[in-house]
This record gives structure tokens, C-alpha cells and sequence, in this order.
């Protein structure tokens, strides 16, 4: 589901800038070679994973562009780096039932997890731009609940929750920038990790 979603992303990235080779229609400037000045911006993102194990949570990050004018001759990108931070809440359940015999098994915990990488900027319009990142780092969890029942009688723990805690962790997507001013944009992402968010960014 994740590998699927994030190239349908990429192919329409990729099919905007096919449809941009006019860069005179419709205001498009992707491609506009001229020297630009990029800022570095702060986002603040919440995002949901409807899936197994469900995640929701929120994020903060910071946006460092390293090569304001990128690395296509002909195309208006920029090339930098972006690192934050992302608290998560992360439920599982799971019911089974069979000739009246009821299992029940619900787990949930808490999580941080820093992440830092690179992201690929495309400025399409003065509206709108899109982007491609990739972030690896680290997952810090805590607080898990997890227990499990039989025909509604608590049995308790039998055993170490089935997912990961704490490890390594990773994020990679596609998303876009409406830009409402030079210093305000609207921030939607479609990723492996968090699937879908969405926040504002602030230039800096």
C-alpha cells in the first residue's frame, strides 16, 4: 500500500513538469533559471496512519535549503536538508471469535522518533511547488499497554508487544507547498510513514 501511493506521487511530479515545458502559460515559473534567494522554513505537520497499527501524531521541522538553485540547468529547483521531530500515538486491535470463544488483543504506545534527510523542491508555479524527501533516524517508545482477553475476562500480559518499540526508523514521500505569501504555505505530504498530513510552514 505505502510503495504504490508514494510513486503515484512521484509519477504526478513528474507528469507536472512534463506539462510545464510552456513555462510562459498559466504563471509557471519551473522554468525560471534565474538566481533565487531561498528561505529556510519551520513547519509544524500532523499526520495519520489509518492502517495496522494505527498512528496518528504531529511533527516539527526545520527546512535548510543547501543548493538554492539546485542541479538542473533547466529546471527551478532547490536541493536541502530536513530534520525534526515526530510524536506518535500508535493502537493496534485485534478481535477473533469462533463457535463462542472470544480472543481480544489491543496494544497501544507512545513514540518519538527524530528524523533527518534530504528534500528536492519544484517550483512550479509561485503558488504551488513540489517536493520529494527522504529521512531516516531513530523511534523512542514508551508507555505501551497491552493486554488480552478471553471471552471478556482479563487475562493480563501474555507476552511482549509484537511491535517494535524502539529501533530504527525511516520516512519517505511526496507532497506540495500552497504558498499564501512569501512567509505562509500550506504543507500536504503523502509518505511511508506518516501516509497522510498535513500543517503549516513558516519561512524563516
Amino acid at each position: 500500500m505505502k510503495a504504490p501511493i508514494a510513486l503515484l506521487g512521484l509519477v504526478s511530479v513528474v507528469g507536472g513538469l512534463a506539462y510545464a515545458e510552456d513555462a510562459s502559460a498559466a504563471g509557471m515559473i519551473i522554468k525560471d533559471r534565474s538566481t533565487h534567494q531561498r528561505d529556510p522554513r519551520f513547519d509544524i505537520t500532523g499526520h495519520i496512519f489509518p492502517f495496522t497499527p494505527l498512528n496518528v501524531g504531529v511533527g516539527a521541522w526545520v527546512y535548510l535549503p543547501i543548493v538554492p538553485d539546485g542541479f538542473i540547468p533547466s529546471v527551478n529547483e532547490t536541493f536541502g536538508l530536513e530534520f525534526g521531530l515526530m510524536g506518535e500515538y500508535y493502537n493496534y486491535n485485534y478481535d477473533y471469535g469462533f463457535q463462542g470463544y472470544g480472543y481480544e488483543y489491543r496494544y497501544s504506545w507512545w513514540a518519538l522518533a527524530p528524523l533527518g534527510g534530504v528534500r528536492w523542491d519544484f517550483h512550479l508555479t509561485q503558488f504551488i511547488s513540489v517536493f520529494a524527501l527522504a529521512k531516516v533516524g531513530f523511534q523512542i517508545g514508551f508507555g505501551r499497554d497491552y493486554y488480552y482477553r478471553n471471552n471478556g475476562i482479563n487475562l493480563g500480559t501474555p507476552g511482549p508487544n509484537p511491535y517494535s518499540l524502539s529501533g530504527f526508523a525511516y520516512d519517505a514521500g511526496v507532497g506540495a507547498y500552497f504558498n499564501f505569501s512569501k512567509q505562509v504555505a500550506l504543507r500536504l505530504e503523502v509518505g511511508a510513514r506518516s501516509f497522510f498530513s498535513a500543517g503549516v510552514s513558516f519561512a524563516l
